[in-house]
This record gives structure tokens, C-alpha cells and sequence, in this order.
């Protein structure tokens, strides 16, 4: 089975791009009243740390699913030639 591709990220510089200019909906459960605020520090720092993480995240979640992958294949193999699988293989299995 071929490798899962990893979609290409944007950069921390783009995904922080327009970040002053950003605003977010603050909606009053109420009245119902919707109003745009700009962001504060808080959400700043939020969006920040997001981008800066975003990418060793993306990096593991892609790397998990590749070898889940391989395992697959690799009980598969094995399971045509007749030889024992591991004990990580044979969870995998799904009659």
C-alpha cells in the first residue's frame, strides 16, 4: 500500500499573517446581540504557540498513520506466507 502524502502547511509566517487585523465574534447566548472585537494578548499568544507547534503535530499525526500502515502491510505478507504474526499485527486484524 502506497504512503499516505502529507498536505503541504502553510508557514508559521502565513498562518500568523493579518494576525492584528483578526477579529472574533463574542455572540450573547440572550440577547442574541453578535459583535466583532479584536483580539487580545491572550488570543494573540494562542495563535502564536499554535503555528510555532503546528508542524511537529502534523509531523507525528502523518508518521502515526505510516506505520499503522506498514504494520498493516507487514501482517498481511505474513499472512500470505503462513508465518506468525505479532502480537501488534494480529490487533490490527479486523474479521
Amino acid at each position: 500500500m502506497a504512503k499516505i502524502e502529507k498536505p503541504i502547511l502553510e508557514t508559521e509566517e502565513e498562518c500568523l499573517a493579518g494576525l492584528d487585523e483578526r477579529q472574533k465574534l463574542i455572540v450573547n447566548a440572550q440577547t442574541g446581540e453578535q459583535k466583532y472585537v479584536p483580539l487580545d494578548d491572550d488570543d494573540k499568544a494562542f495563535f502564536t504557540k499554535r503555528a510555532k507547534t503546528r508542524e511537529a503535530s502534523h509531523n507525528a499525526l502523518f508518521d502515526g498513520i505510516n506505520a499503522r500502515e506498514d504494520l498493516k502491510e507487514s501482517a498481511r505478507a505474513k499472512l500470505v506466507a503462513g508465518e506468525k504474526l505479532t502480537e501488534e499485527e494480529a490487533k490490527l486484524i479486523v474479521l
